[in-house]
Formats: C-alpha cells, sequence, structure tokens
C-alpha cells in the first residue's frame, strides 16, 4: 500500500513539472513568434495611418473565389507599398460575416494577410456593426475601403491613457464583385503616382 502511494505520488509530480514545462516554452515561443504591427515608437503620441478594410463571408460565392482573394491581397499589398513609400503607417482588417468564428477565421486567411481580423456571429458580427454605424455601409459581400485613421491619444497626469481620439476619412469604397474588379484593373493600370495622388496620399 505504501508503495503504491510512493508510486502514485512520483507519478503525479513527474506529470506536474511536464506540464509547467509545456506551459512555460509554450507561452515563450508564441510571444517570440507572434506578428506584432509597428504602430509607432511612441504609440502615445498618436499617428496618421492609411488601411484597406475587406467585409466578405465564407458563404458568399461572390466573396469566396480565388479571384476575389487575389484581386483583395494585390489592394492590401499596393496600398502598403504606397503608404510606406510615403512614411505612413498602414494596416489592415478583416471582417467575415457568418456564425462560425474557425471557418471565418479560415477563410480569412486564405483571403490576404491581414493585421487585424474579426470573425463569427453572424448578423451581430462587431465589425460588421462598425462598418454600417460609423461608414454608413450596407452588409453586402465583398466590400473594400481605404481609409485615412488619424489618432489622437489623450493621457491623464500620470500618463496613462485616458481616451483615444479618431478620425475617420474615406478614400475609397468598392461593392461587389464587379467594383473589387474595377478597383484592381485601376490599380493595374495606373502608376503608383497616380493612385497616391488621387487617393489623397501624394508627397
Amino acid at each position: 500500500m505504501l508503495r503504491r502511494l510512493i508510486f502514485l505520488l512520483f507519478v503525479s509530480l513527474m506529470l506536474f513539472f511536464v506540464g509547467f514545462y509545456y506551459s512555460y516554452n509554450s507561452e515563450n515561443r508564441y510571444g517570440e513568434n507572434r506578428d506584432y504591427i509597428d504602430i509607432s515608437s511612441d504609440w502615445r503620441d498618436g499617428g496618421d495611418y492609411v488601411r484597406v478594410v475587406f467585409l466578405g463571408s465564407y458563404s458568399c460565392n461572390f466573396s469566396n473565389n480565388s479571384d476575389v482573394h487575389h484581386m483583395v491581397n494585390y489592394t492590401d499589398k499596393k496600398i502598403d507599398k504606397i503608404a510606406d513609400e510615403r512614411g505612413l503607417d498602414y494596416y489592415s482588417t478583416g471582417i467575415s460575416l457568418g456564425m462560425n468564428s474557425d471557418r471565418g477565421v479560415s477563410y480569412l486567411g486564405e483571403v490576404g494577410d491581414f493585421n487585424e481580423i474579426v470573425a463569427g456571429a453572424g448578423s451581430y458580427n462587431f465589425g460588421a456593426h462598425y462598418l454600417q454605424n460609423e461608414l454608413d455601409a450596407s452588409r453586402i459581400t465583398p466590400q473594400i475601403w481605404i481609409l485615412r485613421s488619424e489618432y489622437e491619444i489623450i493621457l491623464s497626469e500620470n500618463r496613462e491613457v485616458d481616451e483615444i481620439r479618431r478620425n475617420e476619412e474615406i478614400l475609397r469604397h468598392d461593392a461587389g464583385t464587379y467594383g473589387l474588379r474595377e478597383l484592381y484593373e485601376w490599380f493595374k493600370d495606373s502608376s503608383e503616382h497616380h493612385v497616391a495622388t488621387e487617393l489623397g496620399l501624394s508627397d
């Protein structure tokens, strides 16, 4: 009986240390491999950003096909390059309608390499509601926005964040497959200088 208790105690201790080691190393690996967006050397100064926002759905044939994926990804990379060459920070947001968040995340991963994603909740999707309330958007898919976002950080006397104010300007909005193709063709047929000038991002 005593030998059995000692054996069980030994096994319990081994499992504890193995679990602790795995947990510690998993957290470290996650922290090292995460792809952080470099928003500013001092984010408390606020910032001026260019953002591409994509709204789609894994269950919509019009927004879940290889042509749309390619056009959205091309737009993402094009605007990123234009913003970078003009000293502007850039990030992209992907929003997937549909109840299943796992399928939404997987779908957005196929569409492009977004800095931020919102997926799941169906008609109550938070990202879609923001677009509808703040940008007067409909809920059709696919849609794409190019935005200029200015952030102002209001700090307390202790240098803690009191408020974050954001001013959003729509530089361009295209809806539906034909709208995305028109945007894509415009990018293909225009110089980067022309695109930047038309969007108000020129030097």
